[in-house]
């Protein structure tokens, strides 16, 4: 009689496993996400900002009588040089995504992970995004976050949302809370 049992204990048992594995794929994890817009989204992301502290410095480079500091994945501190022992805070340009900038004549080069500004800071009151190029990256860039995202994730399992093209560019990626999605790289 009892051997009648064991098929049924057997079933039940890989039921439950089942249960718990759909369970799983519904939990909510921290994943990179991508962020989509047009050419016009990436411009309005550029922005002047207040000065602020230094945390996860980059280059530095002098321009006339400026220091500017790059601050990785962030953007640009700008310093009233002209004391070079006393440089002065002035303001930051956020330009997402940035992890190296070169400086030539009035235009900053930066790298925003998802492509290369070209931005006129003549006037650092309004700097302008003159041209955005992503040809260099290919179409990398449109299927997975960045490098320099996926080392902030413990474990070897790095999930991110995948990419739809249907929704447009992939202008900038960013981490959230999400359901677990289908898309990873491992590390």
């Amino acid at each position: 009689m009892k051997i009648k049992y064991i098929p049924i204990l057997f079933i039940s048992i890989f039921l439950l496993n089942s249960c718990d594995d759909k369970k799983k794929d519904l939990e909510k994890i921290s994943a990179i996400t991508p962020v989509y817009g047009t050419l016009d989204d990436l411009k309005a992301m550029i922005t002047t900002q207040p000065p602020r502290s230094l945390n996860s410095v980059g280059k530095i480079y002098t321009y006339n009588q400026l220091l500017l500091v790059n601050e990785q994945f962030e953007g640009v501190h700008i310093f009233d040089n002209s004391d070079p022992s006393d440089p002065k805070p002035i303001q930051f340009i956020q330009i997402p995504g940035n992890v190296d900038i070169a400086i030539k004549d009035q235009y900053a080069y930066a790298d925003m992970g998802v492509g290369m500004a070209t931005i006129n800071i003549e006037d650092l009151t309004n700097p302008v995004l003159t041209h955005f190029d992503q040809a260099y990256l290919g179409e990398k860039h449109q299927q997975r976050p960045p490098q320099h995202m996926t080392s902030n994730f413990s474990g070897n399992k790095v999930y991110f949302e995948c990419p739809d093209p249907t929704k447009g560019m992939v202008i900038s990626w960013e981490i959230n809370e999400i359901l677990k999605p289908e898309c990873f790289i491992i590390k």
